[in-house]
């Protein structure tokens, strides 16, 4: 057993500083073709007043994000102290946010602060589970209500119409209104002889009140 935890120890660091590595690579490639001329000229057309509101509205996006564990925690009835728990999830989505991998790092970021907390493991994975549908029902309800109301106007060589948009905002809100209702019937699910059963309506409220402060 000491063996295993000696080896997997290593594996989440490991896997970070690929994943930032690659991270770099891709950035490096993507800024190359600007010179660092040109990356001060197009900074010096930014105003103090849309910086500042930038910077505001930045803090207030990483704020909001870093609860959704609060409500994961108060779902599952655990208890962890709210300074903790807020400063593991700023963490987890300051770096999973930046890299772009947030379902790989997330977790492993949630395990080695909460399990050094005493947080037992299984708790860790259903708490990034639930930061995970968090984000994906705000996601999904913002995304329909835009797409169908305001549809964005795409560069033509994509070929999309704005029927298109408004059907995928449809989407959106139909599979957010088909989640709600299985909570509200407190209905589960089975796949593979597993059964998945679904948060109450009042975690459902919460998750979505967390998305939009």
């Amino acid at each position: 057993m000491r063996d295993r935890w000696s080896w997997t120890r290593w594996i989440y660091p490991i896997v970070v500083l690929l994943l930032l590595t690659f991270s770099l690579y891709i950035l490096q490639k993507e800024l190359g073709r600007y010179s660092l001329d040109d990356i001060v000229a197009g900074l010096a057309l930014i105003s103090d007043r849309q910086l500042s509101w930038a910077l505001c509205f930045a803090f207030t996006g990483y704020f909001v994000i870093s609860t959704y564990d609060l409500v994961a925690f108060r779902q599952l009835n655990h208890y962890l102290s709210r300074k903790r728990i807020l400063f593991t999830t700023f963490i987890t989505y300051a770096i999973s946010n930046t890299t772009g991998f947030t379902l790989l790092i997330g977790g492993g970021i949630r395990y080695r602060f909460y399990s050094c907390w005493g947080v037992p493991a299984r708790i860790v994975a259903k708490i990034t589970a639930l930061g995970n549908l968090t984000f994906w029902l705000g996601l999904l309800t913002l995304n329909g209500i835009t797409f169908l109301l305001h549809p964005l106007h795409l560069p033509e060589s994509l070929r999309v119409k704005t029927i298109a948009m408004q059907y995928l905002g449809i989407v959106a809100l139909f599979l957010v209104g088909t989640y709600l209702y299985f909570c509200w019937q407190k209905k589960s699910l089975r796949v593979k002889k597993q059964n998945f059963a679904f948060s109450s309506t009042q975690y459902s409220d919460d998750a979505n009140c967390r998305f939009f402060p």
